[in-house]
């Protein structure tokens, strides 16, 4: 993650925004007075609130852990040789 002062992501504005939607790379922001921001898209801020919101539940969370023991993984050439590729 970029640190940058709040004076010089004013001044760069556009490029972070940019930087920050497209990309997906988050920016903190050092403030004088110590209070540190985060600058996120708003596609990752709401992705990180689903995962909290999911997360948040014990049973939603032991779901999710015994869903994935059960996932299987297959080499390539297992799934090529099923679909006669």
């Amino acid at each position: 993650m970029e640190t940058v002062s709040y004076t010089h992501l004013r001044n760069h504005l556009k490029s972070y925004l940019d930087m920050v939607c497209e990309n997906h790379f988050p920016v903190k922001i050092e403030r004088n007075s110590g209070d540190d921001c985060i600058l996120l898209s708003g596609d990752d801020y709401a992705s990180l609130v689903e995962t909290m919101h999911l997360l948040g539940s014990l049973e939603t969370t032991e779901k999710i852990l015994k869903a994935n023991k059960r996932r299987e993984l297959y080499d390539l050439e297992e799934v090529k040789a099923t679909l006669n590729l």
